[in-house]
């Protein structure tokens, strides 16, 4: 039937897997409506039989008794009083106040009794009570109202009391064997209820199976034939054709997505022999790369340097001898010597900038191949400042900047290179003077959770935009409008930063507010190995953490 109902049209599985929970849902449903209405029906049953005859034959019945029994020792008790006390004694007056508010309390209950007993089998029995507590309250009340006590008229109230008492009695096991009548029929019924709510719940547990069976064959084992095709088909076994791909509903449309797939896996895999000699191509040409960029960097190096170098004796040379003479000559060629000496103050500078570049270009080589070599060793914080701001004091005397320094006492040393470090640090104070127009920079050293350093470069410049932020630490990326503004810089400071941080454990990071100025921080990891090796800066540092 499933296989049938699949072939009828694309909408045949939807159908089925709507309808398959749709028919459950209903039936269940329908039982809860009919165990509702079952069990408010035993309820209702429930509460006839405990507010009516059980609530007599206890409740009501058990008040009477009480009732009574009360009024009569009270009775009793004036009685017995009565033979040695005055009529207007405060004993006796409040015995007799008591009597009449309880005979007023009897009749109260005993009136919700009788105005609901009146049409059941129990009326003739609540007459009889009726009759005798009325006659028994107006003897009590005459007993008490005397001013001294007739005997008769005690004989006369302890009869009529016994009397009630039996009819009380009566009331209450008629009204008992009413109620066990009463929760028979409710048990027949529940009982009744129950076997057909158990075959309801049968009935639908069947159904909801068959249901369920039918609508997973019909659906599973197309799938089934389909995952054995996929299967095939990533272990590169050929498959001569997918079945299925005339249909038009849901598994039509999978077996067509199955053909497209075995199609692409096979483009693939013949692709995939041409991918991995192009990854091998990559690697000789990044070996390549490497190695041409450390020959061509060294062959650069020593012409660089001769050029420099004979660059630097021009300068002397023209300083000291050729522009002297001139001076006293020929103004026109001293202008043109001056002229000659900007020059030459030029070629230096791009030749430091290239040498820069080149060197950058080496370190981030060798840091990226994992050739570099570091000597790691423990370094004092203050030291590593204090020599970047001698590598940098030119820089930032010439700016007008001023210069800061803060190290906490309690900081500990760190375990790095310290040549590299302090490579970090000259390119972050670099950075800082080229984009601080004015104000001043601040270097700082500080504890860092419980097992770093944290080092950071604060400036008053020009500040870095947020969408830029992200991106400065990104290999020959260059804050500003490349287009329009000159570069200052190669681009590379900042990543060869990031890459000597990460290698030495620790992490560098960038705030910065536009027009208000930048921050960076970079952290390095302690030296503490042990705890035998706590100095006192180090164990004052830890409890500052």
């Amino acid at each position: 039937m499933g296989a049938a109902m699949i072939r009828r049209g694309p909408q045949s599985i939807k159908a089925m897997v709507f309808m398959a929970p749709t028919t459950i849902i209903v039936l269940m449903l329908l039982v809860m409506v009919v165990s509702y209405q079952a069990l408010h029906q035993q309820q209702r049953a429930f509460l006839d039989v405990v507010n009516g005859p059980l609530a007599y034959a206890t409740s009501t019945s058990t008040r009477l008794l009480i009732g009574t029994s009360e009024v009569q020792a009270e009775v009793l008790r004036y009685v017995q009083l009565s033979q040695r006390l005055d009529p207007d004694d405060e004993v006796q007056r409040d015995l007799r106040a008591s009597i009449l508010l309880r005979l007023d309390q009897i009749e109260v209950v005993f009136g919700a009794l009788r105005a609901d007993l009146e049409r059941s089998a129990e009326a003739d029995v609540v007459r009889n009570i009726d009759d005798f507590l009325s006659i028994y309250s107006a003897v009590a009340s005459r007993l008490i109202a005397a001013p001294e006590v007739d005997s008769i008229a005690v004989s006369t109230v302890m009869a009529h009391y016994q009397q009630l008492q039996s009819y009380i009695t009566e009331l209450a096991e008629r009204s008992l064997a009413s109620a066990q009548r009463s929760a028979a029929a409710t048990e027949a019924q529940v009982a009744q209820s129950v076997y057909w709510l158990v075959l309801g719940s049968l009935a639908i547990i069947g159904a909801a199976v068959l249901v369920t069976l039918s609508v997973g064959r019909a659906i599973t084992r197309p799938i089934t034939r389909m995952i054995g095709i996929l299967s095939s088909i990533a272990e590169g076994r050929p498959v001569a054709a997918v079945p299925g791909r005339e249909r038009t509903d849901e598994i039509g449309a999978m077996a067509r997505a199955v053909a497209v797939f075995d199609r692409v896996t096979r483009d693939l895999r013949d692709r995939e022999g041409s991918l991995v000699e192009a990854r091998r191509a990559a690697e000789a040409a990044n070996a390549t790369k490497s190695a041409f960029l450390a020959n061509v960097s060294h062959e650069l190096r020593t012409p660089l340097t001769s050029i420099l170098g004979f660059t630097r004796m021009i300068r002397r040379r023209l300083q000291r001898s050729i522009l002297p003479k001139l001076a006293r000559t020929d103004l026109e060629a001293t202008a043109l010597g001056a002229e000659i000496e900007d020059y030459i103050g030029i070629i230096l500078s791009e030749g430091d900038r290239l040498t820069t570049l080149i060197n950058n270009l080496l370190d981030l080589e060798k840091i990226e191949a994992g050739a570099m070599e570091w000597e790691m060793a423990d370094t004092d914080p203050a030291d590593l400042l204090a020599r970047a701001r001698d590598a940098t004091a030119t820089l930032h005397e010439a700016a007008g900047l001023r210069f800061e320094i803060h190290v906490t006492p309690d900081v500990p040393r760190v375990r790095a290179d310290r040549d590299r470090i302090v490579q970090v640090l000259i390119n972050l104070i670099s950075n800082a003077v080229k984009f601080t127009p004015a104000g001043e920079i601040r270097c700082e050293a500080s504890c860092f959770g419980d097992d770093f350093v944290e080092f950071a470069v604060t400036d008053t410049g020009t500040g870095i935009a947020p969408e830029e932020q992200d991106r400065i630490f990104d290999k020959f990326r260059q804050v500003g409008d490349t287009l329009t503004d000159k570069p200052r810089g190669t681009g590379l400071g900042l990543a060869i930063s990031r890459e000597i941080v990460e290698q030495h454990g620790g992490q560098i990071h960038v705030e910065s507010t536009p027009g208000v100025g930048s921050r960076f921080t970079f952290t390095l990891p302690r030296a503490v190995a042990r705890q035998g090796d706590l100095t006192e800066e180090d164990k004052a540092c830890l409890a500052r953490s």
